[in-house]
């Protein structure tokens, strides 16, 4: 991992246009800076300081904000965000980030990001993006070698991962795997009298 160490510092600008307003992103009603953009110059002043001096395969991502928005910002005015790393523990970095417009100072607080390995990061993303794939109540008993009704008692009282649609219950192929890897069967007998293949 790349030596990155405490007082690295970024910073990112930006005109404000109407399609940086509050009334523009449907943050609030007015035409000044919206709370999410000046956030965003923040994150991004903070992404600028320390990406460059990554190793090759990492960026860093931001996992954490707590952020003052003091005052506001018309449109046609420049604001320029400030993101200092005061602190680093592993591939957690600590930044002190305000913003400022021509007049005043706008937002401060502090934002931490996360230095990810991106390959790794892009792989469990793909993962995440595939679809469920979804069993009936009769299918899912089918595939446990239980009755519906044991499976839809089981899934009423929690005991075994499920979710209704409508009036419907469904069953995550991956969630009942992993339920059976992880003891499942065993648990559902601790939970109801009633012999687990009944």
């Amino acid at each position: 991992m790349a030596n990155i160490e405490s007082g690295l510092v970024g910073k990112a600008e930006l005109m404000v246009e109407e399609t940086h307003t509050a009334s523009h992103l449907g943050s609030g009603g007015v035409e000044v800076l919206a709370t999410p953009v000046m956030i965003a110059l923040m994150e991004d002043a903070a992404r600028s300081s320390v990406d460059s001096k990554l190793d090759q395969g990492q960026m860093s991502v931001g996992v954490n904000l707590n952020v003052s928005h003091l005052a506001a910002t018309p449109v046609g005015m420049r604001v320029t965000a400030r993101a200092e790393l005061v602190a680093v523990d592993g591939r957690r970095l600590t930044f002190k980030v305000e913003a400022r417009d021509e007049r005043e100072k706008i937002g401060e607080g502090t934002h931490i990001r996360a230095i990810i390995n991106l390959d790794r990061f892009m792989a469990r993303l793909q993962e995440k993006a595939k679809p469920k794939r979804l069993l009936t109540l009769a299918a899912a008993a089918e595939l446990l070698k239980i009755s519906p009704e044991i499976l839809r008692r089981h899934a009423r009282n929690g005991v075994i991962p499920a979710s209704k649609e409508g009036r419907s219950w469904r069953f995550s192929m991956s969630e009942l795997e992993e339920w059976l890897s992880s003891g499942g069967p065993q648990v559902a007998m601790d939970a109801d009298t009633s012999p687990w293949g009944k």
